[in-house]
């Protein structure tokens, strides 16, 4: 795995980094290399979706995928590296944290469910 930025010695992944011009960059590790790895998460998420809730309606069936690749993005965008980002042992754990931030979004905010998807707080009751 590669770690650091490459000149200057290693630093750790995913910290602000301040070159010489003043600018502040932010170094990750996440790299077009990592699509292989995250397709196969993204089908590993589907299968755990599929597993508890086989019987769903159509209609939940159908926005899933959509939903699934929204939760993948925000869990890879917030892994610390690529052995965190991969670990099904704490995927599911993971998974649930970034549900409940995307719940608590208003509807329609940026990274939020959006109306009606498998992740959207039921309108009943408001």
């Amino acid at each position: 795995m590669q770690q650091g930025n490459g000149a200057g010695g290693a630093k750790p992944m995913g910290m602000m980094n301040n070159d010489a011009g003043g600018n502040n960059r932010w170094k990750t590790w996440q790299s077009d290399a990592d699509i292989p790895s995250r397709k196969i998460l993204i089908q590993h998420i589907l299968r755990l979706f599929q597993q508890r809730k086989p019987t769903e309606t159509k209609e939940w069936q159908q926005k899933l995928p959509d939903f699934v690749l929204r939760l993948e993005e925000a869990v890879y965008r917030g892994a610390r590296s690529k052995e965190e980002y991969c670990n099904e042992a704490t995927l599911e754990a993971r998974l649930q944290a970034v549900a409940r931030i995307m719940v608590a979004r208003p509807k329609g905010a940026p990274g939020g469910p959006g109306p009606g998807g498998p992740g959207a707080p039921s309108s009943a009751g408001r």
